[in-house]
């Protein structure tokens, strides 16, 4: 008797151990997508692109960057 009540527990310990790793599984991914879908992370393709100096003098005055490379 007392064996079939350790093989019960020992069975429902495993059964909560794998509901918990698939549960945090889930919201592990689920993290991760809203992440990607919510994120207002910028992008190089986001900016407006300008390949000449002088077009810089007909831009808005609104927030820009300006991004120097060689």
């Amino acid at each position: 008797m007392a064996k079939k009540m350790r093989k019960k527990n020992e069975d429902k310990f495993l059964k909560n151990i794998i509901i918990g790793f698939c549960v945090a599984t889930a919201v592990l991914i689920l993290a991760v997508i809203l992440y990607g879908v919510f994120s207002n992370e910028l992008k190089y393709d986001d900016f407006e692109q300008v390949g000449n100096y002088q077009l810089i003098t007909t831009m808005d005055d609104a927030s820009y960057a300006v991004y120097l490379y060689s």
